[in-house]
């Protein structure tokens, strides 16, 4: 995108597998016309934006086994066990290695940001960069601050500013959460805050994404951290 916001080129960088779906989504970003313009702290003449696009087909796979309210995907080597009140609301497969879990609120406690009632999102990835290094690298503390130092260096007008970070170890594996403000693309949300933890292990990234009023997150983020500690890895 150029200075004024208009778009410069359209890029596909991941193809969703179906030819039209890649297609119908360049012609979307294009109907867009313009995006913001650059703020005041932008200096380049032009700026690369990476978006994620989900395409819900209305599939919803099942897990492959279900005991005792955990949810256990075999083939990724991924479980899931969700704290009362929350749901499963829809799932997505979108390759062999990656699952998205929608989870919802039976009682609408915390109250849901989105139209269709999602609460968090939890993200499993088998495929993971870091799959080189054993569990204590990842562990390590220059390891976790130079993922929290990224982070925190990241350009808010396009991911956002980070306004805290936790740490927590869960299941032999150190946690990072961080709740950061919209960014500038998502005015319209400016009264909203994300709650994103992530867990690396060698075997898969684990992340648990959620939204939630700037007033109501520091009530929530007790309950989305039940929704993190409620991953891990199914046993083989």
């Amino acid at each position: 995108m150029r200075r004024n916001g208009t778009i410069a080129k359209v890029t596909v960088i991941r193809s969703s597998g179906d030819k039209s779906i890649d297609e119908a989504v360049l012609r979307m970003v294009k109907r867009a016309g313009r995006l913001p313009p650059f703020s005041r702290d932008m200096k380049g003449k032009q700026e690369e934006v990476i978006v994620s696009v989900e395409i819900d087909l209305g599939e919803r796979p099942p897990p492959d086994t279900t005991s005792k309210g955990e949810r256990v995907y075999q083939a990724l080597g991924f479980r899931l066990e969700l704290p009362q009140p929350f749901e499963i609301s829809q799932t997505r497969r979108p390759n062999d290695t990656e699952i998205y879990i929608d989870v919802r609120s039976r009682t609408n406690e915390p109250s849901s940001t989105d139209a269709n009632g999602t609460v968090c999102t939890v993200g499993f990835d088998a495929h993971p960069s870091e799959r080189d290094m054993t569990q204590s690298q990842l562990n390590a503390d220059d390891v976790i601050l130079k993922k929290i130092t990224a982070a925190a260096g990241r350009e808010p007008s396009l991911f956002g500013k980070v306004e805290s970070t936790i740490v927590f170890d869960h299941d032999g594996v150190r946690g990072i959460a961080t709740i950061t403000t919209p960014a500038l693309f998502d005015r319209h949300m400016s009264d909203r805050r994300q709650y994103q933890a992530t867990m690396v292990r060698p075997q898969g990234t684990v992340t648990v994404s959620c939204w939630m009023t700037a007033k109501a997150m520091p009530h929530a983020i007790a309950m989305f951290q039940k929704i993190a500690e409620g991953t891990g890895l199914a046993k083989p």
